[in-house]
């Protein structure tokens, strides 16, 4: 018996695809939770008999592949071979990607292409991992990388131009929130504390910053020049630099002393 194969009509006849899809974007625009993300977008293809998705950094600015895993539900097996087997050099549908902004499903690759044996190579050992179809959404990014979303089957994916469009959309704004939430869960730097001076540090420093020596500026606060000395020092030691022109900088740069 010929195995069943997706058509235009079993896709299209999903109830609402394009309200799922617009709900699904209105609703990532604001999610703040990588895992719920992942979880809805992962019912949402169900629907398409879509088993699997990843969005990965597939090539460098340079070209180079890298097939990196950013986000997604993957099938850990064939991930984990995939990467070990080195199989991103041979990937051409991948690659087929820097050249195009369409998406590329697997069995429309094969129909239109002479396919070479280290992509054989990777349908055939796929389908070991329970994958028969795929597709690729590229993700041309300003600095001339490409990212791309991946969708994984075990069934034949459908052609149509509708079908594709809808999953093209979901892989868009998918990786649009991936990258607003990562970017959010990135630890925030600390800023560097002010530095702590006291106020008659803050006076050396400025009187420094005027050009006063140490004997001008004991005259001009009424101290011993031994007393100068030390607030400079140990101005010069709070704000962690070796001379007195580097003290006067920092502390100008941190506004504890003006112009």
């Amino acid at each position: 018996m010929a195995d069943k194969q997706a058509t235009s009509s079993d896709y299209l006849a999903i109830p609402d695809v394009a309200e799922q899809v617009f709900a699904f974007v209105e609703w990532a625009a604001s999610e703040d939770s990588l895992t719920e993300l992942n979880d809805r977008l992962d019912g949402i293809l169900h629907d398409f008999n879509i088993d699997n998705f990843i969005l990965l950094e597939a090539f460098s600015s340079r070209r180079e592949p890298r097939a990196e895993f950013v986000a997604g539900v993957s099938n850990p097996g064939w991930r984990a071979h995939y990467m070990d087997a080195g199989l991103a050099c041979h990937d051409d549908v991948m690659r087929a990607g820097l050249e195009t902004t369409a998406p590329i499903t697997w069995s429309g690759f094969q129909s239109d292409t002479i396919v070479r044996s280290g992509q054989r190579q990777i349908f055939e050992e796929a389908g070991e991992f329970g994958i028969r179809d795929g597709a690729v959404f590229p993700l041309h990014e300003l600095d001339g990388s490409l990212s791309m979303v991946s969708m994984f089957a075990s069934d034949r994916l459908p052609h149509d131009v509708k079908t594709l469009a809808a999953l093209h959309m979901l892989a868009i704004y998918y990786s649009i929130a991936v990258r607003r939430i990562r970017g959010s869960l990135k630890p925030k730097v600390a800023k560097p504390a002010r530095p702590v001076l006291t106020a008659r540090q803050r006076e050396c420093l400025q009187w420094v910053r005027a050009g006063k020596s140490d004997w001008e500026i004991a005259k001009i606060l009424g101290l011993s020049q031994h007393t100068v000395v030390e607030h400079l020092d140990q101005a010069r030691k709070r704000l962690g630099v070796r001379t007195r022109t580097q003290a006067v900088i920092e502390a100008i740069a941190a506004g504890l002393i003006h112009l």
